[in-house]
């Protein structure tokens, strides 16, 4: 399932550039995923078996 990315400008009630956002790279979204898994795996059996 792909989706596109939200747009990164914010325009306002006119449709003029209000904010510009910086996009996320591959690599922060990827760090990002890994973070909650890390988060939400650390009470979880698997974790306290190592």
């Amino acid at each position: 399932m792909r989706r596109a990315l939200p747009s990164s400008v914010l325009t306002g009630p006119a449709g003029e550039p209000r904010l510009v956002l910086p996009r996320p790279t591959h690599d922060t979204l990827v760090g990002a995923a890994f973070n909650q898994i890390r988060q939400n795996a650390g009470g979880s059996l698997l974790s306290s078996c190592t």
